[in-house]
This record gives C-alpha cells, sequence and structure tokens, in this order.
C-alpha cells in the first residue's frame, strides 16, 4: 500500500532569533536559528504550554551563535553526556516529548 501524505505536510520551517521559549505551534516544526550571538532555548512545564506527547520539533543552528536548551520549571531534559547545546553552525539536534516535561535532546550536540 502506497503511503500518502497530508497536503501541506505538517512540519513547518519556523526561521528565529534571540532567545525563545517554545510554543505549542512549534510542534512537528524545523527552527532555524539566524543569530550569531548565542541563544537559550526554553522548554516550559506542560502546565505553561501543553504539548502532547510524542512531540517532536527539530533545530538547526544556522548562525553562529550556539543554541542552548534550557529547562522550564519542573521539565527534565535528558540528552547523552548532558550536552545542552548546539555543536556550531549547522548543527541539526531535535527534542521529543517522552512524558510529561520529559523530554529527550538527540543530534549534533555538544
Amino acid at each position: 500500500m502506497p503511503l500518502t501524505f497530508p497536503t501541506p505536510l505538517p512540519w513547518q520551517i519556523i526561521p528565529f532569533t534571540g532567545n525563545r521559549i517554545l510554543e505549542t505551534s512549534d510542534a512537528f516544526a524545523y527552527l532555524i536559528s539566524q543569530d550569531g550571538a548565542g541563544q537559550t532555548l526554553t522548554i516550559p512545564p506542560n502546565v505553561d504550554v501543553s504539548f502532547v506527547q510524542g512531540t517532536q520539533i527539530s533545530f538547526k543552528q544556522g548562525g553562529v551563535g550556539v543554541i542552548t536548551f534550557a529547562a522550564g520549571a519542573g521539565v527534565m531534559i535528558e540528552s547523552r553526556g548532558g550536552f545542552l547545546n548546539t555543536n556550531g553552525q549547522f548543527a541539526v539536534v531535535s527534542i521529543v516529548q517522552d512524558s510529561i516535561n520529559v523530554w529527550s535532546l538527540f543530534g549534533d550536540t555538544a
């Protein structure tokens, strides 16, 4: 059976600069940082922004500014080695909500 995809595809490409707190509209999106300075991306607690379990969001460090992932109150970010930063320009990382307030960060981290 051939695969069928919704039109348009649900993934959005969202450019951003500066610090950012994730919003529900970021779910299943590809956020591209375009900043020359470091920026912090905060994952808010589920009580503030209610993401569905299994939500995935991907990020690209498009500029030279490193993206640092920060946990909001009560949020846990799990990553190999405890790394919470992108690894340089053009690094791509993703986060997935495993359960309420628990997110996995993976990809080109440092």
